[in-house]
């Protein structure tokens, strides 16, 4: 078997290693012609088995998200360790590098989630739910789902003003996209 790891804004197979190398799971190390580096906050390099952000420079780099000059100046940023102009992307994983130089995955760090194969940010469900004026508070959770194993479900606890729950998921559902939908909704006494 072959363990392979990749963000869609570089390639899909940006680190690998082959089972039958590693005693446990790991991300591995990087392909030829990218370099990955795990940086603290002021993306400077962090020594073995210290936790940092995963940055990921080479040839396979996306130039950004189209129509999202923010986001991309967010998530492509300049890379101190390349040539002028070079960039890197900030994936987001948290990993170590171990002395063998595979890198194990850690987790995320924001609160990043995959639901049913798509990147969602709880914090924007919640922005979308808390601009309806008859919401006071929102909180967006990613949680087991019942009906599939191993999946997660996006799911929406609001505390109203007064207001019809299923009017409000209704409303503020049909500007989101499918996959920041959240499939449960509860209101909350505030």
């Amino acid at each position: 078997g072959y363990n392979l790891y990749g963000p869609t804004e570089y390639t899909i197979n940006t680190l690998g290693v082959g089972t039958f190398e590693c005693q446990d799971p790991v991300v591995g190390v990087a392909i030829d012609n990218t370099e990955v580096y795990v940086l603290d906050p002021w993306l400077r390099p962090l020594p073995d088995n210290v936790p940092g952000e995963l940055y990921v420079s080479g040839i396979g780099i996306a130039r950004g998200y189209l129509g999202q000059p923010a986001q991309t100046s967010h998530r492509f940023v300049a890379c101190p360790f390349g040539a002028p102009g070079e960039r890197m992307y900030r994936t987001g994983d948290l990993v170590a590098r171990r002395p063998d130089g595979n890198l194990s995955y850690l987790g995320r760090t924001d609160q990043q989630v995959k639901i049913r194969g798509h990147r969602v940010e709880p914090g924007e469900v919640e922005a979308a739910f808390a601009a309806h004026p008859a919401v006071r508070f929102a909180a967006a959770v990613a949680q087991p789902d019942p009906q599939v194993d191993g999946a997660y479900r996006l799911a929406a606890y609001l505390v109203l003003d007064g207001a019809d729950l299923a009017a409000v998921a209704a409303e503020v559902g049909a500007v989101l996209p499918d996959f920041l939908r959240p499939s449960h909704y509860a209101e909350v006494d505030g």
